[in-house]
């Protein structure tokens, strides 16, 4: 029985997340068919092109470009937060590991400050575009 269960957790984790992904793209598809029949309804009433940005407001496109920009810029701070964390989890496991004569904690102190130091070159390189 326990074969079964560590074979289908995975699968289901796999398909949750494919699950999770359909769902976004089909309410994002959605929100923006609705943006998109609305307008053509706005012209078929003879409203001008002011008075339709009027009702309306942004598009979702404009909306969607504007969030995005200001997760991004959240996103590279938060790189760096999550390096320097990370980089003192693995230095402190290299400590650890040295006192107590584990090698294995070293190895997983140096992967883990290898992962702190990629997440402080993606920061240092996502600033400068």
């Amino acid at each position: 029985m326990q074969h079964w269960i560590s074979f289908l957790v995975p699968i289901v984790a796999i398909i949750m997340g494919c699950c999770i992904a359909i769902i976004a793209i089909i309410s994002g598809s959605l929100e923006k068919r609705k943006y998109y029949e609305s307008v053509t309804k706005a012209i078929e009433a003879g409203k001008s092109v002011q008075e339709i940005k009027e009702l309306i407001g942004e598009t979702p496109d404009k909306k969607w470009n504007y969030q995005h920009q200001e997760e991004k810029s959240q996103r590279v701070g938060q790189h760096l937060k999550n390096g320097i964390i990370a980089l003192g989890v693995g230095i402190g496991s290299i400590v650890f590991g040295y006192i107590q004569s584990y090698r294995i904690l070293i190895g997983a102190g140096v992967w883990i400050c290898i992962v702190g130091l990629s997440y402080i070159l993606v920061h240092f390189i996502q600033s400068r575009i």
